[in-house]
């Protein structure tokens, strides 16, 4: 059973006449290669139970009536079934990845929880010893401020010394009545000369007291410096902390990091859960990226469903058939998603910024399905299968584009 088509969505093999084809298995399916290139197939490696009866050409996405709201319900007279293997393996999977996205979460809150605080106790270390530095400053300056006036001191008690000198050799001349003890010139000789040493023994006491509030300063400013870099590093351990738990929480919120509608980053979306090996093997690149962007702008819708959609549409963009790179298939779909003309009006969305939604542009294409989905319940698991319904039509074309959105 051939999962990808472009015509009116009846799961159909694909025609290779005086063609040759290559086909290699990965795990959950085939991929078979046609010329010409770039005809690519996924090939499901289970048939895909369909209903009895043959399946209706789709009427929509076609129609341009709004989509069923999203409280629908799960039944429907066209068969449309709560009870769907397929929809509890796709919960399944993208359960065990909530949960381990929520797992991620607590971690990293209670690795940030951690890092901070050592980063509080970095912060009060460091503004404890730059508290020492500015007081180890302070005791330098007053030393400082001490010196210069012991140093006056000092010049002064020089100067009385030299004018004591000079007296005494003034006294020399006999006087008449010569002055009493401990008045003379040479008695304020001696006096002078006292006064200088003890000036200059207080001076070389402040010069040593500077040097030891210098060695304090420099201690001072060492500790202060390493305390510093382990404050700068706690920093940057806290914000690798913090951008870590942002990226959990966007994980856990299913955000992208590619951009949303009107974006031209060129960068992957942030793809929960990570594809499988048969969605790396068989979706391109850029479509991956774009089923996972588009994804983003829908909160609660997966990536795997538009992966799902675009594989059973027209195989990611890669069939040849009538619709999908012009014109229109027979029943009037158009692009790699297979919008029809009034839906497209409605819900086409300009999904690389270029000004132009163009239903044959695969970025607008998805980021136009996942807006269409999106406004018809596909954020809630519960409306999921009426979204996929209002989609197209056909309770076969739901359960295959389930069973190939679980498979990636």
């Amino acid at each position: 059973v051939v999962s990808t088509t472009a015509t009116s969505m009846t799961a159909t093999s694909t025609t290779a006449t005086s063609t040759t084809a290559t086909s290699t298995t990965v795990q959950g399916a085939t991929i078979v290669s046609v010329v010409p290139p770039n005809e690519t197939k996924i090939v499901q490696a289970s048939p895909v139970t369909t209903a009895p009866d043959a399946a209706p050409a789709r009427p929509t996405p076609a129609g341009s009536a709004a989509p069923a709201a999203a409280t629908a319900p799960a039944e429907t007279a066209a068969g449309i079934s709560a009870d769907s293997p397929a929809l509890e393996a796709l919960v399944a999977v993208t359960g065990a990845d909530q949960r381990r996205a929520v797992s991620a979460v607590a971690q990293s809150e209670s690795g940030v929880a951690a890092l901070r605080a050592a980063f509080d106790v970095a912060q009060g270390d460091l503004s404890a010893r730059q508290a020492d530095e500015e007081a180890a400053r302070a005791r330098l300056d007053a030393a400082e401020t001490d010196l210069t006036a012991a140093e006056a001191r000092v010049a002064a008690a020089a100067l009385a010394a030299s004018s004591a000198a000079d007296a005494v050799a003034v006294a020399r001349t006999p006087v008449a009545s010569p002055p009493s003890r401990g008045h003379s010139p040479h008695d304020a000789v001696v006096q002078a000369r006292a006064d200088l040493a003890a000036a200059t023994a207080d001076r070389d006491g402040r010069r040593s007291t500077v040097a030891d509030r210098q060695g304090e300063l420099d201690a001072a400013q060492q500790a202060s410096a390493a305390a510093g870099q382990v404050f700068t590093a706690r920093a940057d351990d806290l914000q690798g902390g913090l951008d870590a738990l942002d990226q959990a929480r966007q994980q856990l919120a299913g955000g992208g990091s590619g951009g949303g509608p009107g974006s031209t980053a060129a960068g992957a979306a942030n793809l929960r859960p990570a594809p499988t090996a048969l969605a790396s093997a068989t979706i391109p690149a850029d479509y991956l990226a774009l089923y996972g962007r588009a994804a983003a702008t829908c909160p609660g819708l997966s990536w795997l469903v538009l992966a799902g959609i675009g594989s059973v549409e027209s195989g990611h963009g890669q069939s040849g058939a009538a619709g999908v790179h012009s014109g229109a298939n027979v029943a009037g779909a158009m692009g790699p998603m297979q919008f029809l003309g009034g839906t497209w009006a409605s819900y086409g969305v300009d999904g690389d910024g270029d000004g132009v939604a163009d239903v044959y542009n695969p970025a607008d294409a998805i980021f136009g399905a996942a807006n269409y989905l999106c406004a018809s319940g596909a954020g809630d698991v519960s409306t999921l299968r009426r979204a996929l319904f209002d989609y197209n039509h056909a309770d076969w074309y739901v359960e295959e584009v389930l069973q190939i959105a679980a498979r990636y």
